[in-house]
């Protein structure tokens, strides 16, 4: 599985990793937060984040099913 992020001041490219990532249907961002402040409804402090976050994906083909679907909806749109 391709991984994105890691050390944000290693000196990598994130969107050349980001689309080679998206080239091999999986991948992995790691996002680097600190002292983000993050203000909810209804909680009067704000919530501090600090700390790595992960978001992986993975896709897939569509079946002929779905692509036929997919298309009739774009068709659609545009009328």
């Amino acid at each position: 599985m391709a991984e994105l992020g890691g050390d944000p001041r290693a000196g990598t490219n994130l969107f050349q990793d980001w689309m080679e990532a998206l080239a091999n249907h999986q991948g992995k961002v790691d996002l680097r937060m600190e002292h983000v402040s993050l203000k909810l409804p209804y909680i009067p402090e704000s919530l501090e984040l600090n700390g790595t976050v992960t978001i992986s994906f993975h896709m897939r083909e569509l079946t002929d099913k779905e692509r036929d679907a997919h298309v009739a909806k774009e068709i659609r749109a545009l009328k």
